[in-house]
């Protein structure tokens, strides 16, 4: 009798079981859905609000979406030496006096450059026009893989509402870790120490300021 009645409440837990899990996987199914609606009818308000059609708020919030990640760019820049003396590329003595022929304190650069924007004066951030975020940025040479290191804050502008692609601007530090100068001890328009005939020169690392514009695609 005892086996009996196991057999029979066994049969009732799976009679049971088989009804239940249906309506479970009802309700798991109606809550997706209900989601995927209230997902919609958000993004038709959105798209309303900012007086597009659906299917081009949807490629604008892909194009911005790109737009907003780390994006790379080439930029073209200028710099200014922010510490004290001057970047001598050549000097000479002209009877007993140090003259510099030639100085490079502010330098015209190319880079290539990495950046990141957050969404700025957009009232809907799934469609900003314009970002703001860092930037760094390197620059090399045929004499050197790295010849500057550059890094600080970034405007970008959209070119176009559905492309990622964009125009920006902008300003920061950069880092030269080999720069001539005069050795220690010369100053230009200045008379050679006693006992020295020649100009010295030497290379340190110099940190300027830098402004440029850049372009990604």
């Amino acid at each position: 009798m005892a086996f009996s009645r196991s057999l029979s409440h066994g049969c009732f837990l799976t009679v049971f079981l088989s009804a239940a899990c249906p309506l479970f996987g009802q309700e798991t199914t109606s809550a997706a859905q209900k989601a995927d609606a209230a997902a919609q009818s958000k993004e038709i308000e959105m798209a309303t609000s900012a007086g597009l059609a659906v299917a081009d708020y949807r490629q604008q919030k892909a194009a911005t979406k790109d737009f907003l990640g780390v994006s790379l760019g080439v930029s073209f820049g200028v710099s200014f030496d922010a510490e004290a003396g001057d970047r001598v590329d050549e000097a000479e003595v002209v009877n007993g006096i140090v003259r510099v022929k030639k100085e490079s304190n502010a330098r015209p650069r190319v880079l290539l450059e990495a950046h990141h924007f957050w969404p700025i004066n957009a009232k809907d951030p799934d469609i900003a026009k314009m970002g703001l975020g860092p930037f760094a940025a390197i620059q090399g040479s045929d004499k050197e893989v790295v010849e500057g290191f550059a890094f600080g804050l970034m405007l970008g502008l959209k070119r176009k509402p559905i492309s990622p692609s964009s125009f920006n601007i902008g300003f920061g530090f950069v880092v030269d870790p080999s720069v001539k100068t005069l050795g220690d001890g010369l100053a230009a328009n200045q008379p050679l120490p006693t006992g020295e005939t020649q100009v010295r020169l030497k290379e340190e690392s110099r940190v300027g300021v830098v402004l440029l514009v850049s372009f990604a695609f």
